[in-house]
């Protein structure tokens, strides 16, 4: 078995942590100005209902950041790490490897498969199901990402009915309840918000995350074999179709785009419960023993 010294791809761990920062920081920065502002916003609002409500879902929007680029950062670390198993353009060493399996395959044979129960792995470069371990990692870290996407924007469309204020019952960042809230209370913010919910790149963010979460998987080469459908034609025919793979880097760019799209919700928020709230008399830098 190869070494990690004897692989060519292998680089130092500390040279593999410095690309992936850069990497997070170029492509996924945190929006530290931006979420001062917010924090310092939410934080002087009136210790009264719904503001105290407000600003508890504020400190799961602060976190939900973090956690974003957490697993995007595992991501980009095995696209580091294994650039030769993570990859658009990978070598098919097989003629079968890309070919779609009958979707009954992997059900009928999964008692025979050996080590079929193992989820803890050492080695990435290690095969599970037919792929890498990396790569099957990779694509967790992922959707983990976009999912939580998805939540920090529905708990930003939260603070805005909190704050506007609204009748609260199930709360989601989409259009339907953004225009209600840019009809109830127009102005600049809420016009913005609402025009991020109509967009095409918002539907493909829930599209992913529901069919994880009621119908399918995305699939992807890198994590997991691929799979066919077994169809019958009118004439009696049998043909194959395979479901449709998502290369890598359109899963980064996935991630990307519900990232950055909390990113643009988080300035119009901000900006709307500045605008809706009254300010605690408690400000930036003023003790509250002093306070008049």
């Amino acid at each position: 078995m190869m070494t990690r010294d004897q692989d060519p791809h292998h680089s130092s761990r500390e040279e593999i942590h410095l690309k992936t920062e850069n990497l997070l920081d170029e492509g996924f920065a945190s929006p530290e100005d931006s979420l001062n502002s917010f924090c310092l916003r939410v934080a002087q609002m009136p210790d009264l209902e719904p503001f105290l409500e407000a600003k508890r879902v504020a400190v799961d929007v602060d976190d939900l950041f973090s956690q974003i680029r957490w697993h995007i950062g595992q991501a980009l670390q095995l696209l580091v790490e294994y650039p030769d198993l993570i990859t658009d353009t990978p070598k098919r060493t097989n003629p079968f490897e890309f070919t779609g399996i009958p979707i009954e395959v992997p059900l009928l044979l999964r008692k025979y498969v050996l080590d079929a129960r193992k989820v803890l792995f050492s080695d990435f470069r290690a095969r599970r199901r037919g792929v890498p371990v990396a790569g099957w990692v990779f694509h967790m870290m992922i959707d983990g990402a976009i999912f939580r996407s998805v939540a920090l924007l529905d708990r930003l469309a939260r603070i805005s009915f909190l704050v506007a204020p609204l009748p609260q019952t199930r709360i989601y960042f989409r259009s339907g309840q953004m225009a209600t809230l840019a009809a109830r209370f127009p102005c600049p913010e809420t016009s913005q918000l609402a025009k991020i919910a109509s967009g095409d790149v918002l539907s493909l963010l829930i599209d992913y995350r529901d069919g994880f979460t009621h119908t399918r998987m995305a699939l992807s080469y890198v994590s997991g074999p691929l799979l066919s459908k077994r169809i019958i034609t009118d004439d009696g025919k049998e043909k194959f179709q395979d479901e449709r793979s998502w290369p890598p880097s359109y899963l980064v760019a996935v991630a990307n785009a519900g990232y950055s799209m909390s990113i643009g919700a988080l300035a119009e928020v901000t900006s709307f419960v500045d605008r809706q709230t009254p300010q605690s008399k408690y400000l930036e830098g003023e003790p509250k023993d002093n306070a008049s």
